[in-house]
């Protein structure tokens, strides 16, 4: 975090490898700089007290590295999606939907010609137009 420049740094990811969870440079292998949101600064305020840039902000229910199967397995994803009638539904399909939604909501305009707000990344298509 550099609460001084009010943004967070992102420069490495922790994924399931061969042996256990491996630490490595994002995909890019460039940092990211991501705007804190004035709504979400008292709670990184709180989960970076105390802690050294090396740690993780988010941990597991047991403490350890926050990882997609312990999301999966704390919210019961997948009995929700069968549910939902969507068992094809994934939480990284749903990162997408989100910044989609949210570029919607900020533009009427989003998804037209000269849409100010792009695709959230190059491998995602654009939801439907709205009806």
């Amino acid at each position: 975090m550099d609460f001084g420049k009010n943004l967070v740094v992102i420069s490495r990811q922790v994924y399931p490898g061969r042996g256990g969870l491996i630490t490595k440079p994002t995909k890019s292998r460039k940092e990211r700089r991501v705007p804190i949101l004035d709504p979400l600064r008292p709670v990184l305020e709180r989960l970076t007290n105390g802690k050294t840039p090396e740690d993780a902000l988010l941990t597991g229910p047991k403490g350890g590295i926050l990882t997609t199967a312990t999301v999966r397995d704390a919210t019961d994803w997948d009995k929700i999606v069968a549910k939902l009638g969507l068992p094809d539904l994934t939480r990284h399909g749903l990162r997408h939907t989100g910044g989609d939604l949210d570029g919607r909501r900020r533009s009427p305009a989003a998804g037209a010609p000269g849409d100010p707000w792009p695709r959230v990344d190059g491998d995602h298509p654009r939801l439907p137009p709205p009806r």
